[in-house]
């Protein structure tokens, strides 16, 4: 856990262009210095407020927080489906951190996690957003026990098909440990998924790899 403290202050945000970015940034650094000056409550409501916006490095420190009880409640299930949406969101540096927190709680809460990291994706991907797809597959396959091999590469597969960044290596890699039959369930069931999901996305946002549903 040690190291995971390390990274609160280690953690910086890329400077982009837009408006909202800069003062997503802003917001950030304001958090930073708040947990670096010792006021953690500060940190947690600024770092909560960004991770709900899918900021990967909020997402990382608001776990570390919530995991040490700093400025919050320590809680390692609620600091794991944190370090989970950070890892999924491309922060390498969760990995260590939900490694660690899995190994501190019970079978029936890291279920807990798995159902809510699922519920919170299917509902962003009815938003229009393909790409928590993958976010899907890994938690079948990464973080629900046992794995389920099978509806993780459905869910990869419709993830792929909107080309959704990393979707096709996973999808692959899991096609290749499948057998025949599984394999071919899974491309059944993700096209199935696929259409369904095409045709409830509303026109206006709907992406051009959608068929024609009308």
């Amino acid at each position: 856990m040690k190291k995971s403290i390390a990274l609160l202050v280690a953690l910086a945000v890329p400077s982009l262009g837009t408006a909202q970015a800069m003062d997503n940034n802003a917001k950030f650094e304001k958090a930073l210095s708040a947990a670096r000056d010792g006021d953690a409550a500060t940190a947690v409501v600024l770092f909560s407020d960004l991770a709900h916006r899918n900021d990967s490095s909020a997402q990382m420190n608001l776990a570390v927080l919530t995991a040490l009880g700093h400025g919050t409640p320590q809680d390692e299930t609620e600091a794991l489906f944190w370090a989970w949406r950070a890892r999924f969101g491309g922060e390498n540096r969760a990995i260590d951190l939900t490694k660690y927190l899995s190994r501190q709680l019970p079978a029936k809460q890291r279920a807990a996690v798995a159902k809510r990291l699922l519920e919170e994706l299917e509902a962003a991907a009815e938003q229009g957003h393909p790409a928590a797809f993958l976010g899907m597959c890994r938690t079948e396959n990464e973080v629900r026990e046992p794995a389920k091999p099978v509806a993780a590469l459905a869910w990869c597969s419709v993830a792929a098909a909107f080309e959704v960044q990393g979707a096709a290596v996973l999808r692959d890699a899991l096609g290749m440990e499948l057998s025949v039959e599984d394999k071919t369930k899974a491309q059944l069931n993700g096209r199935a998924l696929f259409l369904e999901w095409c045709k409830r996305v509303p026109e206006e946002t709907r992406p051009i790899s959608c068929p024609d549903v009308s």
